[in-house]
């Protein structure tokens, strides 16, 4: 629209003018729908995700602002990062039923961590384990630990066959780190006492108890990382994942006498950005053998379980040599919250036959740690296996 000066000196539209979109030469576009019915059928489920999805983290910030309140440095916490930590684990397996598990830990302010675990049922069994860390020394940053576990009548499956164990372990182990590279040597000194199974009745470990050490090294470097600042810091969105180690195992079975071997394993993992941060593809390559096939059956390499090959019971595939491979998509659905999906397989040296499993999931970031995580997956002869992660476990 143009103006013009009147002879009355008054400013009037010029009615010959062309309209204001045709003289910008720039064209507005219509009105977008708005789609009321469908939107308006959408706006409860659509609440009801935000606020599964929001609530812990609200009810978190809730509870910081609290203390905030209360005092700015309450219990230290702005000088220092000790303090609880708490996490629960309900975990379902076909073969083994459910399990759940609790954490309790407590960080000092040298670096210094105490974490006590407790689990029943299912391959839990009646178990506890005790962990002490005593902080990072030297300008290598040497980390010592140490492990103390037991467990009774935990649920174990083999072939078709489930079974029970007693297990009673020790593991001290020393860490060393270099930037993204950490060098780790540890010893393994347990006691397994294994239910006689039928199928393998005259197999090593069957109906016996074990007594043994396994001393392994291992290396990992370790860059992934996240690409653009206004990722969550919890999560990754580039880099490798690598894991070399070797390992010697002896010791002596009460019926089937003494026995011993070599073990070696590598992981390889690249994790791919393909949009800002927000959505990750991750390739992932496991094998794991043995140099010795007369070893008692539950020495051998083994996957199944809530990290590798997730719809099965764990460590219910097992053989001498074991591949594994994983491919995996994550997004996020919000600031703080990713989705994922995922496809597993899995082989053996001694079979040409391959084993697959598939799911998907749903985790919640609070600040560098997964709060919560929620995932399931189903193989393909129907083998079901899923997780739920409260806290840090």
């Amino acid at each position: 629209m143009m103006w013009v000066l009147t002879s009355a000196g008054v400013a009037a539209a010029d009615p010959s003018a062309p309209a204001a979109d045709d003289a910008s030469g720039i064209e507005v576009a219509a009105p977008t729908p708005r789609y009321w019915t469908a939107n308006t059928l959408l706006a409860v489920p659509r609440a009801i995700g935000a606020l599964l999805l929001r609530g812990p983290r609200y009810a978190t910030a809730g509870i910081d602002s609290y203390l905030e309140g209360r005092s700015p440095d309450v219990n230290n916490r702005t000088v220092s990062k000790s303090g609880w930590r708490l996490g629960a684990e309900v975990t379902g397996e076909t073969e083994l039923g459910a399990s759940v598990a609790l954490r309790v830990g407590y960080k000092f302010k040298r670096r210094t961590t105490i974490d006590v675990w407790g689990g029943l049922f299912g391959p839990r069994g009646e178990s506890g384990a005790l962990r002490l860390a005593t902080g990072s020394y030297t300008s290598v940053n040497l980390e010592p630990s140490v492990t103390v576990d037991a467990g009774h009548e935990m649920g174990r499956i083999v072939g078709d066959t489930r079974y029970e164990a007693d297990e009673y372990g020790v593991i001290p182990t020393l860490t060393l780190r270099i930037g993204a590279v950490r060098f780790k040597a540890g010893v393994r000194f347990d006691r397994i006492t294994n239910d006689a199974i039928d199928t393998i009745m005259m197999s090593a470990g069957s109906g016996e108890t074990e007594r043994a050490a396994t001393e392994e090294l291992s290396i990992v470097y370790d860059d992934r990382r996240r690409t653009h600042a206004w990722v969550n810091e919890g999560t990754h969105s580039t880099g490798f994942y690598v894991r070399a180690a070797v390992a010697y195992i002896h010791g002596e079975g009460s019926r089937s006498g003494e026995f011993s071997t070599g073990r070696g394993s590598l992981e390889v993992r690249r994790l791919f950005d393909l949009f800002h941060g927000d959505r990750v593809l991750t390739l992932g390559v496991r094998a794991e053998a043995i140099t010795d096939p007369d070893v008692p059956f539950d020495r051998m390499p083994s996957l199944g379980g809530s990290d590798r090959m997730r719809a099965f019971a764990r460590d219910e595939l097992r053989a001498r040599r074991l591949g594994f491979a994983l491919i995996e998509y994550e997004w996020a659905l919000g600031a703080d919250s990713r989705a994922y999906v995922f496809t597993e397989a899995a082989g053996s040296g001694s079979s040409d036959s391959l084993v697959f499993d598939a799911g998907l999931g749903v985790r919640l970031l609070t600040m560098e740690t997964t709060s919560v995580r929620a995932q399931a997956a189903i193989s393909d002869d129907g083998d079901f296996g899923f997780l739920l992660q409260l806290g840090v476990l």
